[in-house]
């Protein structure tokens, strides 16, 4: 499985923590939608590779990919809630502009 990693192959922990976090909730609003990858992945104009590959936490998605995510979802907002940073516990969340 392929993880985020800084430039020289080292895993960078932080983004591949949040990468599964923010994979598996993408992965239960799609199946409380009743959505399969495939459905999402068309609706949302990614292959369903990318899209199998965030569920998974092998990739972070770009933030245009995420929010067309989000809206074939019919989500405006996602909270992928605590992870342990280097220096505090942070609470991330995605939120679209208004």
């Amino acid at each position: 499985m392929q993880r985020s990693t800084f430039g020289d192959g080292r895993e960078h922990p932080q983004y591949t923590e949040m990468a599964g976090l923010l994979g598996k909730q993408i992965r239960t609003a799609r199946e409380k939608k009743k959505m399969k990858q495939y459905d999402l992945a068309f609706k949302a104009d990614v292959s369903k590779e990318s899209l199998s590959n965030i569920e998974r936490g092998a990739r972070v998605p770009s933030l245009d990919m995420l929010i067309r995510l989000l809206r074939a979802l019919g989500r405006t907002t996602i909270n992928i809630g605590k992870y342990k940073s280097y220096r505090k516990e942070d609470t991330l969340g995605v939120r679209r502009a208004s």
